[in-house]
């Protein structure tokens, strides 16, 4: 399923697109989500504390999916990259 993922990111986004979203710079309108990003992060981590700590992420990558894919299913967002998600987390958590 990962490869898949990750074949269909790059063939929709191109390689260079990946490296920069890889880094966190992102605009959640470049994946068909109409907001700014600080509103953006707020709702994914609104969701997120409702859960787990993003330790607990770490020691349970099935729980991880599932948190993303919960995301995408309740919000409508269905072209966010799990990656994007997680690491919106982390970056609230590193700059709060």
């Amino acid at each position: 399923m990962w490869l898949r993922r990750e074949i269909f990111r790059e063939e929709v986004w191109g390689p260079q697109q990946l490296t920069h979203y890889a880094r966190g710079k992102f605009d959640p309108k470049d994946f068909g989500v109409e907001m700014e990003r600080e509103t953006f992060t707020d709702e994914i981590c609104e969701q997120f504390r409702a859960h787990w700590t993003i330790d607990e992420l770490l020691l349970h990558p099935r729980e991880a999916l599932n948190f993303c894919d919960e995301v995408r299913r309740q919000r409508g967002w269905y072209m966010i990259p799990d990656d994007i998600i997680l690491r919106t987390v982390l970056t609230r958590r590193k700059n709060p």
